[in-house]
């Protein structure tokens, strides 16, 4: 998850500049395979996010939509194999 993290500015925009994703939904999961093939450790700190809202079930559903037609893309460029150690809903789909 990408919603509180510390990245070098460099980086962050020699990743950014390859994400051709439209709307919400897993940027931050070819990030993470990015980070692995290129072989930078990541260091977990426990910090968490709070919400102060929540958001309707209509917008969760978009959302959702969203991230599913991004994973699509992201299955178009990166191997099967690679994308089902990395996200879950990826590897069920595989198996169905």
């Amino acid at each position: 998850m990408s919603n509180n993290f510390l990245i070098k500015k460099e980086l962050f925009l020699q990743l950014r500049s390859l994400i051709n994703f439209a709307g919400y939904g897993h940027e931050d999961s070819l990030w993470g395979i990015q980070f692995e093939q290129l072989g930078i450790h990541c260091i977990n700190v426990k910090n968490p996010v709070f919400h102060s809202f929540l958001e309707t079930s209509q917008m969760f559903m978009v959302k959702s939509e969203e991230a599913l037609e991004n994973l699509l893309l992201l299955s178009e460029s990166i191997d099967s194999n690679v994308l089902s150690k990395h996200v879950k809903i990826f590897r069920w789909y595989r198996r169905l």
